[in-house]
C-alpha cells in the first residue's frame, strides 16, 4: 500500500478514463480509491495497526458498492474514438458533480472500515489472550520455583541445616520481583485491550 501511494499518489488523485472491453453495458461508473488507516494511541504515541487501499464503485444513480481488490486490472486505455465519446459524455454528465467522493467515503466507512476494524480488533484480542496466557504461565512457573526455593531454605534453617542467608534473601527477592513483573505485564495487557 505504501509503495503504491508513494509511486502513484499524483496519478491516483487525478481522474483517468479506462474502458472495460468485457462489460457491454452502456452505463458509466466512477471508481474511487479509499485509503483506510486504523491506529491505536498508546502512551500518547500513535501506532499504525492496519492500512488498506480499497476501491469503491459509484454508479450514475449515486449507489456505491465495493469495486474489488484491483478493478483496474480488467481495464484498458481507451482508443481515440472511445476517448472522444467519453469527453462528450463528461461535458453533459451532471451526476459527476453530485458529491460522489463523499458518497464513496460514507460507503467505505460503513461497508469496508467497520468490518475491517472488527476483524483487526478480533485478531488483536486473540493475540492479547495468547500473550496473557503465555506471560501468566511463564511467570507463575518462575514464581512457584522461587517460592519453593524460599520454602526449602526456610525448612532447612528450621531443621538446623546451614543455609547461606543471602540465598534465602535472594530467593524471596526474585519471587517478589516476578510477582511485581506479573502485575505490571497484566496491567500493560489490560490497557492494550482498550
Amino acid at each position: 500500500v505504501s509503495l503504491t501511494l508513494i509511486n502513484g499518489a499524483e496519478t491516483l488523485e487525478k481522474a483517468t478514463v479506462m474502458v472495460d472491453h468485457n462489460d457491454y453495458s452502456f452505463e458509466p461508473h466512477l471508481v474511487l480509491y479509499i485509503e483506510n488507516k486504523l491506529t491505536t494511541v498508546i502512551d500518547g504515541k500513535e501506532n499504525l495497526v492496519c492500512r488498506t487501499l480499497d476501491f469503491v464503485n459509484v454508479s450514475i444513480d449515486g449507489t456505491a458498492s465495493k469495486a474489488g481488490f484491483a478493478p483496474y486490472l480488467d481495464l484498458d486505455i481507451p482508443n481515440a474514438d472511445e476517448l472522444n465519446a467519453v469527453r462528450q459524455y463528461i461535458q453533459s454528465a451532471e451526476w459527476l458533480n453530485n458529491c460522489l467522493e463523499e458518497r464513496a467515503r460514507q460507503f467505505a466507512m460503513i461497508q469496508i472500515l467497520r468490518p475491517l476494524k472488527k476483524q483487526v480488533l478480533e485478531r488483536q484480542q486473540a493475540h492479547l489472550d495468547k500473550t496473557e496466557a503465555e506471560v501468566k504461565s511463564r511467570l507463575l512457573k518462575a514464581i512457584s520455583y522461587w517460592d519453593n526455593k524460599t520454602n526449602t531454605y526456610e525448612e532447612d534453617i528450621q531443621n538446623g541445616k546451614k543455609v547461606v542467608q543471602a540465598n534465602l534473601i535472594d530467593a524471596r527477592q526474585r519471587a517478589d520481583n516476578l510477582r511485581s513483573r506479573l502485575k505490571q505485564r497484566m496491567s500493560e495487557i489490560s490497557s492494550s485491550r482498550t
